[in-house]
């Protein structure tokens, strides 16, 4: 598949794509400001172009022409801190991945939010992105249990790992043929190359409980 991504962040769930799917699929990156994501992508080799559009609007036109220049893509990640216009959105299929279990905490800072308001439960949602923030068609949901306190460091590496667990979700299936069924929360991840790589990465950051958790 051609995948392309756009991003704004320092690009660890990138990383971790790009490791999992190396000779499977081909990356091509718009970003729209200096960030992690654009070294990750010089060391990868994956293409990569930082866009100047000054509204969302301009950049979404940009970051089109810069795909297509490419040779296209297949759908769109979203990592990226700016709304992404129907220029996107209405052309290939587009998928966000948010630090919240949609509805709640939708918007930016939800993982600080999550715990100001001393939710006992962190998670991240895989939907279609459309015109309207963090509002489109729930795909896949990845949830766990937090203990009262919990460190924001703690919180933010869960998070990361939830996030990579949708991110190959959405590979796996897309790999598969397509989406069918209802939205999920904690899919299973079929044995394959995929969910061996997140098993050794959950293992490695101190959480393998909770791959099991989400595991069939």
């Amino acid at each position: 598949m051609r995948i392309g991504v756009l991003s704004s962040s320092g690009g660890s769930v990138l990383a971790e794509c790009l490791k999992a799917c190396q000779g499977r699929h081909h990356f091509i990156l718009a970003t729209d400001r200096a960030c992690g994501s654009e070294t990750i992508a010089q060391a990868y080799n994956v293409p990569c172009k930082r866009l100047t559009g000054p509204t969302n609007a301009a950049f979404s036109d940009q970051a089109r022409a810069w795909f297509t220049e490419q040779g296209g893509v297949d759908f769109i990640l979203l990592f990226y801190l700016r709304i992404a216009t129907p220029a996107i959105t209405a052309w290939v299929p587009t998928y966000n991945l948010h630090p919240s279990l949609l509805p709640a905490y939708s918007g930016f800072n939800a993982i600080d939010r999550a715990l100001a308001g001393h939710s006992r439960v962190l998670g991240a949602t895989l939907h279609l992105a459309t015109a309207a923030v963090d509002s489109g068609p729930i795909i896949a949901q990845a949830s766990a249990p937090i203990a009262p306190g919990v460190s924001k460091a703690t919180a933010a590496k869960i998070s990361f790992l939830q996030k990579t667990y949708l991110a190959f979700v959405l590979i796996d299936v897309l790999e598969r043929g397509g989406m069918s069924g209802a939205p999920a929360v904690n899919p299973a991840l079929p044995p394959g190359p995929l969910r061996t790589h997140l098993e050794q990465l959950f293992k490695t950051e101190g959480h393998a409980h909770l791959l099991a958790g989400a595991a069939p």
